[in-house]
C-alpha cells in the first residue's frame, strides 16, 4: 500500500469501515486485514437495497448512515485527484515518464492556477473552487491521517475541515500528535463541538504560540459592514472573545425582556429582537450625540448591568503552574493568560474544576443565582443534553430525567433540554388541556417517543424510535491536569484550608474568597 508524506496510506487503498453498521447483508461482504469493505463491493450492496422495502425504520437509518460513509469516500477520491491536479505542470508532454518526474511533491501546487480551471470544469466560483483545492492538498500532505479516516468514512468533509483549519494553526511538528488525539472521537461529535476540542487540544500543546496567534489576532480587530438585498445589511466584527461574548450576552437578555413585555400582536421572532436589541442603544446615541458607558463618549459602546459570563478555567492555571486553555461561556477555548485576567474581573464570573475539568466551585463575587441547583446542572452539562443539538443550556428548561415525582430534584436526575428536544421526550404529555393532543399521543400509530436514561457514570443514554442509543456524556469544560504536582494542588484546594497548604495553595484560596 502507498503512503503519503505523513507516513499515512494513501487514499486510494483505503476501505470503508463498516463498524457498527447493521444493513441486510453486510456479513457476506469480503473484508479486508483491517475490517474494511471495498468501497465498490459495498456501494454495489447498497444499490441492491431498497429503501422502500426495508421492514423497519432502523434498518432504513442505518442504511442512510451506510451511504453516508459512502459519501465520505467519494468526497475523498474527488480531493485526491484535485491534489493529484494540483501538483501537474502545466505542460505534461508527451512522454509520461518525463511527465511524472516533473510533478511537484504530493501535497505541492506546481500548476499556475489549478483552482480556476477547476472552477470552470466544476461550474462553481473561484472562491469555492479554491476552498475545496486548499483542503484537498492538506489532506495530501500533512493531515494525511484526517485524509484517510475521511476516505474511510469515519468522518465527513465538514469535518475534515474542521481538523485542518483548526489544527493548522500549530507548529507542523505537532500536527500528527492533534489528528492522533482528534480522529477517534471525530465521528461522534458535531463539527462545531469538534472545532471546541481543535481548538482547546491546539491551545493546550503549545501554549505560547497560542498566545502570540492570541495577540495578533486581537490586534486585527475590526467592524465590517457589507450592505445587502432588500434593505437589510450583514455587520461583521472580529472582537477579543471578551468582548464578543458580553455583547452576545447582553443582546439576548435584552431582546427576551423585549418579546415579554411586547403586546400579543406583535409577532417578531426572539432573533428579530436580537437584532433589535443590538440596534437600540446606536439608535438612542444617535438622538442623543451620546453612547453611555463607563466613560460616556459622543461615539462608543453603551453599557448596561453586568449579565453573567462564565469562565471556566483551572486551579492550576490561576495558581500560575499552567497554561491549560480555560472555557469561556458563549465562545470557547480561551488562552490561560486572558482567563487569568478576566477571573480577577468582578464583571465575569469564575468557575473552578477539578484536575478531570470538573466544574467544583462557582464564584459570586457579583452574580448569585437565584437557584443554585439549576446553575449547577446548566454548568454541567452546557448544552441540550440530545445528542444532535447545541443549544445553550441557560436557553433550555431542565428536565427530570426519571419524571418527578418518581426520581428526585438532584444534579444527576435534571438535564437541560431545548424546547423541541423537551416536548418530543415528552409527547405522552397533556398540554393546555388539549384532549385530542393526548388522544393522538396514545394512538398505537404514532411511535413512541425517545427516552432518556441515566447512567450510574454520570452519563445519559438516548433510546431513539428506531433503536438507536446515543451515549451523552457531561463535558470537561477544561484540559484534564495530567501533571502528578497540579493534581495534588487542585485537590488540596477542593477541601478547606488546611494547615498543610503550600504557599501558593493558600494564595489561591485567598483569591478565590476575594
Amino acid at each position: 500500500m502507498s503512503c503519503n508524506r505523513s507516513g499515512a496510506p494513501a487514499v486510494g487503498g483505503v476501505g470503508i469501515d463498516v463498524d457498527g453498521l447493521d444493513v441486510p447483508g453486510l456479513d457476506g461482504l469480503a473484508r479486508g486485514p483491517d475490517g474494511s469493505v471495498d468501497a465498490v463491493g459495498l456501494m454495489s450492496h447498497l444499490r441492491r437495497l431498497d429503501a422502500d422495502g426495508l421492514a423497519t425504520d432502523y434498518e432504513v437509518l442505518e442504511l442512510v448512515t451506510a451511504w453516508d460513509r459512502v459519501g465520505s469516500w467519494v468526497s475523498a477520491q474527488q480531493l485526491t485527484a484535485m491534489a493529484e491536479f494540483a501538483r501537474r505542470p502545466d505542460v505534461m508532454g508527451a512522454d509520461r515518464e518525463l511527465a511524472k518526474a516533473s510533478r511537484a511533491p504530493v501535497g505541492g501546487v506546481i500548476r499556475a492556477r489549478p483552482d480556476d480551471e477547476i472552477a470552470a470544469q466544476l461550474a462553481v466560483s473561484r472562491m469555492a473552487a479554491s476552498t475545496r483545492l486548499g483542503l484537498a492538498v492538506k489532506l495530501a500532505d500533512q493531515f494525511g491521517l484526517t485524509g484517510q479516516a475521511l476516505a474511510a468514512g469515519r468522518i465527513d468533509v465538514s469535518k475534515a475541515r474542521v481538523i485542518v483549519d483548526e489544527c493548522g494553526r500549530a507548529a507542523p511538528q505537532h500536527l500528527h500528535a492533534l489528528q492522533r488525539r482528534l480522529l477517534p472521537r471525530a465521528g461522534r461529535l458535531t463539527a462545531p463541538r469538534l472545532r471546541e476540542h481543535a481548538q482547546r487540544a491546539v491551545m493546550a500543546l503549545d501554549p505560547a504560540a497560542t498566545e502570540k496567534r492570541s495577540k495578533a489576532a486581537r490586534a486585527a480587530a475590526r467592524v465590517i459592514l457589507t450592505p445587502g438585498a432588500d434593505g437589510v445589511a450583514e455587520l461583521w466584527a472580529q472582537l477579543p472573545a471578551q468582548h464578543a461574548a458580553a455583547i452576545e450576552q447582553v443582546i439576548d437578555a435584552v431582546a427576551h425582556r423585549l418579546k415579554d413585555a411586547a403586546p400579543p400582536s406583535d409577532t417578531r421572532t426572539i432573533d428579530q429582537w436580537r437584532a433589535a436589541a443590538l440596534a437600540m442603544p446606536f439608535i438612542q446615541a444617535m438622538v442623543t450625540g451620546t453612547l453611555d458607558g463607563e466613560t460616556p463618549v459622543p461615539v462608543g459602546t453603551r453599557g448596561r448591568s453586568p449579565v453573567r459570563i462564565n469562565v471556566t478555567v483551572p486551579a492550576s492555571v490561576l495558581l500560575g503552574l499552567s497554561e491549560a486553555p480555560a472555557q469561556l461561556d458563549g465562545h470557547g477555548p480561551i488562552p490561560a493568560s486572558l482567563a487569568r485576567l478576566l477571573a480577577q474581573d468582578a464583571t465575569w464570573r469564575r468557575i473552578l474544576t477539578d484536575p478531570q475539568g470538573r466544574v467544583t466551585e462557582v464564584g459570586t463575587t457579583r452574580y448569585r443565582p437565584s437557584t443554585p441547583l439549576t446553575a449547577t446542572v446548566q454548568l454541567r452539562h452546557q448544552r441540550c443534553v440530545h445528542p444532535a443539538c447545541g443549544a445553550r443550556a441557560e436557553r433550555c428548561d431542565l428536565d427530570h430525567i426519571i419524571r418527578h415525582p418518581h426520581g428526585p430534584t438532584t444534579v444527576t436526575n435534571l438535564a437541560p433540554e431545548c424546547e423541541p428536544h423537551h416536548h418530543a421526550k415528552h409527547r405522552d404529555d397533556l398540554h393546555d388541556g388539549n384532549a385530542l393532543q393526548l388522544m393522538l399521543a396514545q394512538s398505537r400509530s404514532q411511535p413512541p417517543p425517545p427516552v432518556l436514561q441515566p447512567n450510574t457514570d454520570g452519563t445519559l443514554t438516548w433510546t431513539m424510535p428506531t433503536g438507536h442509543r446515543h451515549l451523552v456524556a457531561p463535558p470537561a469544560l477544561v484540559e484534564p491536569d495530567t501533571d502528578a504536582t497540579l493534581i495534588h494542588a487542585t485537590q488540596q484546594l477542593t477541601t478547606t484550608t488546611h494547615p498543610t497548604q503550600s504557599r501558593a495553595e493558600q494564595a489561591l484560596t485567598q483569591l478565590l474568597a476575594a
